[in-house]
């Protein structure tokens, strides 16, 4: 039941990013409802069985949490875009806590998403993905997050 959750706010996180590429406020925002709605609906409590992943994972869960909400407040799509950084900074440290082994996923950068030294992160499905800072030719994969059993029945 966690993965199933966890793989909702995948789901619903890809489909947020995938606004702010079209740059449409009012989709975003939508967006981030469903993304926030999935977020509370996370099966975090499975995770107690492992006492010190589950408090760490817990702690994490509570700050992107507050990072969705603020998103949604946000007046301004700039506004949204820093939040979105924020939440993915919240998210990718969940997913590595996590050890997330669904898929094999990207954690992009692009260097100038706010300016000539401040950068924009996200995950991605893909290592070739577009950018949601609304930059071309700006997304770097600094990391592979790749939790993923082995295929054991390949020789």
């Amino acid at each position: 039941e966690f993965n199933e959750s966890m793989q909702a706010v995948m789901d619903n996180y890809y489909k947020m990013t995938d606004e702010f590429i079209k740059g449409d406020t009012l989709s975003i925002n939508k967006s981030a409802a469903r993304l926030k709605s999935a977020l509370d609906s996370l099966k975090i409590d499975e995770l107690q069985r492992d006492s010190s992943i589950y408090e760490t994972a817990a702690s994490i869960w509570g700050d992107t949490k507050t990072e969705i909400d603020g998103m949604q407040t946000d007046p301004s799509l700039q506004a949204k875009k820093e939040s979105l950084n924020l939440f993915s900074n919240e998210l990718f440290t969940l997913l590595l806590t996590i050890h997330y082994d669904l898929s094999k996923l990207y954690w992009q950068e692009c260097s100038s998403a706010f300016g000539e030294d401040t950068p924009g992160n996200w995950i991605s499905e893909k290592e070739q993905s577009k950018n949601p800072y609304d930059k071309n030719d700006c997304a770097v994969v600094k990391k592979v997050i790749n939790f993923m059993p082995a295929d054991s029945t390949r020789k």
